[in-house]
């Protein structure tokens, strides 16, 4: 465990990345007009607990895909845990 937490800081400790990834986020725009025309079954997964993005937001990119379906995930924050693929794998799979 200590092995993977390292690698993952030393993977994600990057403040420029960090920096860069915000300012292409903040100039991309409005994705609602892309998201419309998605029409795959599609499973919204977002944690109740995201301190990154507003479990609104969430909800909004669910609203805008026809069909789509919102799972709030209790406890979970903005990361993927591991413990928690095949819990995601159900419900992308019954979303399909």
């Amino acid at each position: 465990l200590r092995a993977l937490l390292e690698a993952e800081y030393d993977r994600s400790f990057y403040p420029a990345g960090v920096a860069r990834q915000l300012a292409a986020i903040m100039v991309n725009g409005d994705r609602r007009t892309l998201l419309r025309r998605i029409a795959a079954p599609t499973v919204v997964l977002h944690g109740k607990d995201d301190p990154l993005i507003r479990l609104e937001c969430g909800q909004d990119v669910a609203a805008n895909i026809a069909g789509a379906e919102m799972r709030v995930v209790a406890g979970l924050g903005h990361d993927f845990p591991p413990a928690l693929a095949e819990t995601f794998a159900a419900a992308i799979d019954a979303a399909a």
